[in-house]
């Protein structure tokens, strides 16, 4: 189910002048180009029903390319179900590249406890830890809504 924040990064980010890695993070892995992917959705679906694919990236870990981490964020308490909202988070680091992945969790632990809204000191650690360029997290943040 996609939310309003994905909608509106969607059309955000059609106008970006690099293609994003959204769908491709397991070839650019393989291929070297992509330090560590980040796949999140809700952590109490049932495992038929998610989409993260852990199975291709766990070969990797298997084969001792890839490393594994996860991280579970407590929210809100849904209106309608009374339940507690989880998001579970799925991160893949080349074996090289393996520090990124407890970077990332401190940025996610930090931003949930900072945020309010954009902000681009977080986007722009989130960018570099998933292996995108200064230029492209430049581009980035310049369409961003980021001020007072």
């Amino acid at each position: 189910m996609a939310d309003i924040n994905q909608f509106l990064v969607g059309i955000k980010t059609k106008h970006l002048s690099y293609e994003l890695h959204d769908g491709k993070e397991l070839d650019l892995m393989i291929s070297g180009n992509k330090p560590l992917a980040m796949f999140y959705e809700d952590a109490d679906i049932e495992p038929s029903d998610s989409y993260i694919p852990e199975e291709e990236f766990d070969r990797l870990v298997d084969q001792g390319v890839a490393c594994k981490g996860e991280y579970v964020v407590e929210g809100a308490v849904h209106p309608k179900t009374g339940r507690r909202i989880r998001t579970r988070y799925v991160l893949y680091a080349r074996q090289d590249e393996q520090w990124r992945i407890p970077a990332m969790i401190l940025v996610l632990k930090t931003m949930r406890r900072t945020s309010r809204g954009p902000d681009e000191g977080l986007d722009r650690m989130i960018g570099s830890l998933l292996g995108y360029t200064n230029d492209q997290n430049d581009e980035y943040i310049s369409m961003g809504h980021y001020g007072p």
